[in-house]
């Protein structure tokens, strides 16, 4: 008979996991690119500001003089975790037919259909985890990280922005107002860039619209004139032409920005939320001075107990149950996006 223990160790579980490949994965590939292991459960959080004083004078030959560095302030964070599982019934394991085998099947063929099961499973976790990526990092986007555990507390994790990051435009500048002539989105563009330039000293790299934001943003005649659909490439990310299939469409570049839609939702606790707030564009900066990371939490398991504890991005294995019968099969993943330099990032409520 056909056996899954070759398959199904822990180290060759969790090398597999973390060798699939998700397309929900917009917002963590094109702001978290830089990766960090921990060893620990914890992180010691330090959000970095500064203001824009000048370096004072002396005369020559004269002792310098000490500054201050970036203000830093530090909290010590518990990672989120993550901990799922899946249970595998034997006759799905042994009985159930995958499309295109052969009625009467082989214990060849049965072990190969038994692999393409269990591949299935694991994709399964691994994308409700990726999901949860993309979510965490939408998150950080608003600058405000919000998880509940059950039957636990609530946990709040806040990256705090200067006052003028987050801009709420109103009647008759919305981008929703029936009168064009009111609307300047090159103005609204122009204010961003200035903020970002005042608070972080950097350039918007990219811009991420709601749909709704995009809408009325290609709709504006002043956006059609001047919107250059050429293509751009923006952390590894090229034009898309069409829907892609992380739920991206690439809109042209506007006032030097290239500027994209990201219109999907997930479910969150069973209701479906946007991944960009409703009537938000967000202006982000990707130069490595933003310092946007995303830390992984150390991952402590009595069947790694080789190594103490696992470091890396996700942890898999799968034991027997013995009544009833089952396989199951589990993934864990200690997940946090960071933006170290919250005022990176500019909000814009397009519509109230």
């Amino acid at each position: 008979m056909p056996t899954t223990d070759t398959f199904l160790g822990w180290a060759s579980l969790t090398r597999a996991i973390n060798e699939i490949k998700s397309p929900a994965n917009f917002l963590s590939n094109l702001m978290f690119r830089n990766v960090e292991t921990l060893p620990t459960e914890t992180l010691e959080l330090s959000v970095i500001s500064g203001g824009r004083e000048i370096a004072p004078f002396v005369r020559r030959d004269a002792e310098g003089i000490l500054v201050g560095g970036y203000d830093e302030k530090f909290v010590t964070i518990t990672m989120p975790n993550i901990r799922i599982k899946r249970a595998m019934q034997p006759s799905n394991l042994l009985y159930t037919r995958r499309p295109g085998s052969t009625i009467f099947i082989t214990s060849q063929s049965q072990s190969s259909a038994m692999a393409q099961y269990i591949a299935r499973e694991t994709r399964r976790l691994f994308d409700l985890i990726a999901n949860s990526h993309e979510y965490l990092a939408s998150l950080a986007l608003t600058g405000v990280i919000t998880y509940s555990v059950t039957d636990e507390d609530v946990f709040t994790v806040t990256f705090p922005r200067d006052a003028g990051n987050t801009v709420t435009l109103s009647a008759p500048a919305d981008w929703g107002n029936a009168s064009p002539t009111a609307i300047n989105i090159e103005q609204d563009f122009h204010n961003a860039k200035e903020q970002l330039a005042d608070t972080v000293g950097l350039a918007p790299s990219i811009c991420v619209m709601s749909q709704s934001s995009a809408l009325n943003f290609m709709a504006n005649d002043q956006v059609r004139v001047n919107i250059d659909r050429t293509g751009v490439n923006v952390g590894g990310i090229t034009r898309q032409s069409q829907f892609a299939e992380n739920g991206s469409i690439f809109l042209g570049r506007f006032s030097g920005i290239p500027c994209w839609e990201y219109n999907r939702s997930i479910d969150v606790n069973g209701t479906p939320t946007a991944l960009i707030r409703d009537k938000f564009v967000e202006f982000i900066c990707l130069q490595p001075a933003a310092e946007m990371i995303q830390y992984y939490g150390s991952i402590p398991d009595m069947d790694a107990i080789q190594a103490r504890q696992f470091v890396g991005r996700i942890f898999s294995k799968s034991w027997i149950q013995k009544d009833p019968s089952v396989r199951m099969i589990l993934a864990h993943s200690r997940p946090l996006p960071v933006t170290r330099r919250p005022d990176a990032i500019y909000s814009l409520k397009t519509n109230v």
